[in-house]
């Protein structure tokens, strides 16, 4: 079934910020009166008042109290309402979805894109520890040899060989590289970076992951549609829809737009890509009038 397509008159995107340690630029995502405000003077009234009740309730309740004060006003991302459920447009309902899953991406990506030599063990816990959601990390040579793997073995096969240039002199560019593996258990999504010795290049340096692990970040997963061109990554709730939506003509779509609306049988969708690593990621909501 062919969608009509038309562009999205607002944009999701509205602001960058420069990154503190490389220069390189981190997107920022937030729509207009939905970025949190602190909430200190209340977070202090409401503690104070909970460990001031010593007549009235018992230590036990005291805790809990003051465990769902930080919950719900200290632990939380500070620009994304994570207990929002009414959005006022259908654009505040897509970023406010996308966003978190997108965010950890390009935080990914910016990590992996500066390093181009065969990394140390330090570093690899680092990764670890920062990205808790990656499947693992691997190292190449040209011929697509293994010469490094954490973990040593996973529960997917590893596919390195997309990723590899026809010719060594592809690398120079230093852009990264990203491809989707189809496995038995779920699609992988692959992201490598040239390696060098001094500047010749010697192979790739690799993160997988499964990128459903990330929909822990978004406030509503069963709200969220997240796609390639050519697979589906999550289909939310709405398995149908999300086929339905993967099926349209892409390619001559994205030729002329990075975000819009699509009518997919009477529902309308909201929709947006992202180009990671030279892969497009494309996100999509339902919009309101159709649920």
């Amino acid at each position: 079934m062919t969608g009509k397509v038309r562009t999205c008159p607002n944009a999701c995107l509205l602001s960058h910020l420069a990154d503190d340690n490389g220069g390189l630029g981190l997107t920022t995502y937030f729509y207009k009166g939905f970025v949190l405000k602190k909430r200190s003077a209340l977070v202090c009234a409401v503690l104070a008042a909970t460990l001031c009740m010593q007549g009235c309730s018992t230590w036990k309740d005291s805790l809990k109290t003051s465990k769902r004060v930080y919950k719900e006003y200290i632990n939380v991302d500070p620009t994304i309402d994570l207990e929002k459920q009414d959005y006022s447009t259908d654009e505040e309902k897509l970023s406010v979805l996308f966003s978190p899953v997108d965010k950890n991406l390009e935080k990914l990506t910016i990590h992996l894109n500066r390093q181009d030599t065969v990394p140390s063990e330090k570093w690899i816990e680092g990764l670890f520890s920062t990205y808790p959601w990656i499947s693992g990390v691997l190292a190449c040579d040209l011929e697509g040899n293994l010469v490094m793997q954490r973990p040593d073995a996973g529960m997917k096969p590893i596919n390195i060989k997309p990723l590899l240039a026809e010719e060594p002199e592809e690398y120079r560019s230093r852009t990264l590289r990203a491809y989707v593996d189809e496995t038995p258990l779920g699609p992988e999504v692959y992201v490598a970076t040239p390696l060098f010795r001094g500047n010749d290049p010697v192979g790739l340096l690799a993160i997988h992951f499964d990128l459903r692990k990330l929909l822990d970040f978004c406030p509503e997963p069963q709200n969220l549609m997240v796609f390639t061109p050519a697979q589906v990554l999550w289909a939310g709730a709405n398995k149908g829809l999300t086929q339905q939506l993967l099926a349209q003509d892409w390619e001559n779509i994205l030729k002329e737009d990075v975000s819009g609306t699509m009518d997919i049988e009477g529902q309308e969708v909201l929709w947006l890509v992202r180009r990671i690593a030279g892969a497009h990621i494309l996100y999509a909501v339902e919009a309101a009038s159709g649920e």
